[in-house]
């Protein structure tokens, strides 16, 4: 059972336990609810795990359908792509025929 504390407007709190659903993750920036999260891939192999940071509509980065960046990954997505390396880790490798954005070590 998972519980949390809720603080209510006049300034008392309030705990809500639940049988195992566990709350809806918020948004990382604003923390509104969060409905997506980054699909930026942070290594190749065989589950190619992905940054998984949430996101909610207002800050995601669409990239195609079902591929949503959190914006540093996109911002790291374009530093890359326009050829510029400069204080990524030495043997950062730019995938071109992997899915957008995604980036591995060599």
């Amino acid at each position: 059972m998972s519980c949390h504390v809720i603080k209510l407007k006049d300034g008392s709190t309030m705990i809500a336990c639940s049988r195992g659903r566990q709350p809806k993750p918020k948004c990382y920036i604003c923390g509104k609810p969060a409905d997506l999260l980054c699909d930026y891939v942070l290594e190749i192999g065989l589950k190619n795990p992905t940054c998984d940071r949430p996101l909610c509509s207002e800050h995601r980065v669409k990239i195609a359908n079902d591929i949503d960046y959190c914006p540093e990954h996109w911002k790291l997505t374009q530093k890359i792509r326009s050829g510029d390396t400069a204080g990524l880790p030495p043997g950062y490798v730019w995938l071109k025929e992997g899915s957008p954005g995604s980036g591995r070590y060599a």
